[in-house]
């Protein structure tokens, strides 16, 4: 369960300075943040595959020197919601880091949020005004984009039997760690596959293809009932 927001920029210390400091605002308002990056000063002589993980309170410096994917850092991450903020990445939403004017019209148009880390860049900045947002800012608008994708797996009908006086509430406590999507008593999902005790979101394509391939495994053994509602498999891989 997680949020990835990609950090673009032609400037790589601009881009790891930004992930720092939204990483320490975001924290101290109770949320798991990983920052990834590629570490690149590795002593040459160390193993083709070393990955290095630094861990500084609730946050993960993962760094390596081999590619590593966003499925790889899947296996590294929490239970709870976290929210990974990745150097360089440019398929999740992301967040310029702007040095130059390339880094204001290469990456701009698409982005959540432009960071002038340069006076100069003021003046070809003003096409996209409305994406110019100080830390601050940008800040409320990861947190925005983090309580949204939390949103989407709840049914938003309010209905208070959670516990909670709203479902934007139970997706703040979800947020923070402290609940779990299946507090929500109102979501009904046809597939639920947990790993680990991680709940795994699937879209309604990979759900349809595990009732079907289940479905059809039971229906060449024998004792299962031709009709039945409700199936429970449990995996150990021990």
């Amino acid at each position: 369960m997680r949020t990835i927001i990609g950090i673009v920029g032609s400037d790589r210390k601009a881009r790891l300075r930004l992930m720092r400091e939204l990483s320490s605002r975001l924290e101290s308002e109770g949320y798991s943040v990983i920052l990834v990056f590629h570490h690149r000063d590795i002593d040459e002589t160390n193993a083709s595959s070393t990955l290095v993980v630094n861990t500084l309170d609730s946050s993960i410096f993962i760094k390596a020197n081999f590619k590593l994917t966003i499925n790889d850092l899947k296996r590294l991450l929490p239970s709870k919601w976290c929210l990974m903020l990745v150097d360089g990445y440019k398929v999740a939403p992301y967040i310029v880091a702007a040095t130059s004017k390339y880094d204001v019209d290469e990456f701009g148009p698409q982005s959540l949020a432009i960071t002038p880390l340069s006076n100069d860049l003021m003046e070809f900045t003003a096409p996209l005004r409305d994406k110019i947002m100080a830390i601050e800012r940008v800040a409320e608008v990861i947190h925005e984009v983090l309580i949204g994708d939390i949103m989407k797996i709840l049914m938003q009908k309010d209905c208070g039997e959670c516990g909670f006086k709203s479902c934007r509430d139970l997706a703040e406590a979800i947020a923070k760690g402290e609940d779990t999507p299946l507090r929500c008593v109102k979501r009904r999902e046809n597939v639920r596959l947990m790993v680990d005790g991680d709940l795994i979101q699937l879209n309604p394509f990979t759900s349809k293809m595990l009732v079907q391939v289940i479905s059809s495994l039971l229906s060449i053994l024998k004792g299962v009932p031709r009709s039945f509602n409700k199936v429970i498999v449990e995996i150990n891989l021990d």
